[in-house]
C-alpha cells in the first residue's frame, strides 16, 4: 500500500483524493441546489479539461460520463443525509428488466433503494449541448444567469 502524500506518484494521489471525495457525504445539501451544483461542477471540469487540452495539445477531450454519474450520486447522497435506510447503487444490474430486442439485462446508472426496495432508477445522460461557455466572459454570464434562477 502506498503511503499518503507519495511524491513519486502525485497524479494518482490526486485521483485517489477525488475518489475519496466522491465516496464521502460531506455537508448536507438542499435538494433544490443539486442541479446547479452538478452543472457548475461539470462545467468547470469540462473547462479544466479544455485548458489541459490546449496546454498539452490534446486534440480530443477526455470522456467524463462515469465521473458525471458519480458526481450525481455524490450530490444525491448529500441530499439524503438524515433519511434512514436510503442507499444508492451505481451500475446495478436490473435483473427484473429485460430488453427483448437485444436479449440482455441493462445496467441502471443509479438505483435508489430504501430498506432494500427500489424506489427510483436514474439513467444518466452526459451531453449538455453545443452552447457551452467558451471563454471566461461566458462563464461569468452563466454564473449570473444561474443566480437569477435562484
Amino acid at each position: 500500500m502506498l503511503s499518503k502524500g507519495n511524491k513519486l506518484y502525485p497524479i494518482s494521489e490526486k485521483y485517489n483524493d477525488l475518489l475519496n471525495t466522491l465516496c464521502s457525504v460531506g455537508e448536507p445539501i438542499n435538494p433544490s441546489e443539486i442541479t446547479q451544483e452538478i452543472f457548475t461542477e461539470m462545467s468547470l471540469i469540462r473547462y479544466y479539461g479544455w485548458v489541459y487540452g490546449k496546454n498539452i495539445n490534446r486534440m480530443k477531450r477526455h470522456t467524463t460520463a462515469e465521473l458525471f454519474q458519480d458526481l450525481i450520486a455524490h450530490k444525491l447522497k448529500r441530499a439524503f443525509v438524515g433519511y434512514e435506510n436510503v442507499k444508492l447503487v451505481l451500475e446495478a444490474k436490473g435483473n427484473k428488466i429485460k430488453i427483448k430486442s437485444k436479449n440482455k439485462t441493462p445496467h441502471v446508472d443509479i438505483a435508489i433503494k430504501k430498506e432494500d426496495s427500489l424506489v427510483a432508477l436514474i439513467e444518466v445522460k452526459t451531453n449538455i449541448g453545443w452552447s457551452r461557455p467558451k471563454n471566461e466572459e461566458n462563464w461569468v454570464e452563466m454564473q449570473i444567469d444561474l443566480k437569477i434562477l435562484k
